[in-house]
């Protein structure tokens, strides 16, 4: 019994579905083969074939997902400016690279004039005439359109002011004076003659390729600014406007940037910068180079000497003089106390032989009364 139900349902069910398989399976591979043979003969040359099958995708595309492209049409304006922007990155990309191969010279290629060269002077000076020679820096800066960046001056003049037996210490005075980079050998000759040069150091750093990269940068945002602002005016949607004007803005706060960088470096070369330092002083220092005589150094011994002893007489008068207000009151106090002690000592005298009178008179009385 058991095994005609089985008998039955294989005959009823199984069958059935196998044979509905074999029939999709035949089908299918007859589909697939005429399919083949159709394209293989209507095939042509390989571009009409790329386009036919590329026309043939796009409108498979196009009758699939036409719903969806409906349903995403809110998202064309910012594809449009994701495009836009895409094409001004490859655009840009290919402004720098044409720039870097325009410039890719070496620092050795370029000729001297067209160098950017920073150039400083250190200087340090001592003067015996202090106030001459700040009024004649000043003036020649001036004169060679230069401009003083910063100065200060400290301390007395060494008439006022002295430590030490024969060491005087007078003002001193740091002075930045910008000259123009062609003049500053001129600079540098006309105040080492005003003074005695105690030291002196030279600096000069070739900016030459980072002002050219700055400028190839600059250029590479000013075409990429060009191309921004000609697909602004094409843009069709808010978004696109939008994305292009902050990607503008973006651009012109660097070139803001890159201009700022270059006036700096264009003024650190058409001007070079003099550091000053002024001493002042009674005598020179003896340079390096010199050996001092023994007769210049007994000279200036003893000429130390008689300075040392005439700021002595000096600084003593000028200190008797200050402390006369104090002697004046010491001398009336001193004054007083004498007169009190005087007057003190006067009574006791009197006390002393007024007592001594009253010891003999009374010695008299009893020699009388026997």
């Amino acid at each position: 019994m058991m095994e005609n139900k089985e008998k039955k349902i294989v005959r009823r069910v199984l069958i059935p579905v196998g044979i509905a398989c074999l029939i999709v399976f035949v089908f299918g591979m007859a589909a697939s083969f005429l399919f083949g043979i159709g394209r293989a003969g209507s095939a042509g040359p390989m571009t009409d074939s790329y386009y036919a099958v590329d026309e043939a995708r796009y409108a498979g595309n196009g009758i699939m997902a036409g719903g969806a492209m409906q349903k995403n049409a809110a998202m064309a304006p910012a594809m449009e400016a994701e495009a836009a922007m895409d094409y001004m990155v490859a655009e840009t990309a290919a402004a720098s690279a044409a720039a870097s191969s325009g410039s890719g010279s070496t620092v050795g290629e370029i000729p001297a004039p067209e160098r950017k060269l920073i150039k400083n002077v250190s200087m340090g000076i001592e003067t015996m005439e202090f106030d001459t020679l700040v009024s004649n820096i000043s003036a020649k800066v001036e004169n060679l359109g230069g401009y003083i960046e910063n100065s200060w001056i400290e301390g007395e003049s060494l008439q006022k002011k002295r430590q030490g037996s024969g060491t005087y210490i007078g003002r001193t005075a740091n002075i930045t004076a910008r000259v123009p980079a062609k003049r500053l050998d001129e600079f540098v000759t006309n105040v080492s003659e005003n003074g005695n040069v105690t030291s002196k150091s030279e600096s000069v750093s070739d900016m030459t390729l980072q002002y050219m990269d700055i400028e190839s940068r600059k250029k590479s945002l000013e075409t990429e600014r060009s191309r921004l602002w000609e697909l602004l005016a094409q843009a069709e949607s808010v978004d696109a406007v939008i994305t292009i004007q902050s990607r503008i803005s973006e651009i012109e706060y660097q070139l803001d940037n890159f201009n700022s960088q270059l006036r700096l470096y264009d003024n650190q070369v058409d001007y070079a910068t003099v550091n000053l330092n002024l001493s002042e002083v009674k005598t020179y220092s003896p340079t390096p180079q010199e050996k001092e005589s023994v007769v210049s150094r007994m000279i200036r011994g003893l000429q130390d000497t008689l300075d040392g002893l005439a700021e002595f007489f000096e600084d003593l008068l000028v200190g008797l003089v200050s402390l006369l207000p104090v002697i004046a009151l010491l001398a009336v106090f001193v004054g007083i106390v004498m007169a009190v002690v005087r007057r003190l000592l006067r009574r006791r005298r009197e006390k002393k032989e007024k007592r001594k009178a009253e010891e003999e008179k009374a010695r008299q009385a009893e020699e009388n009364a026997q």
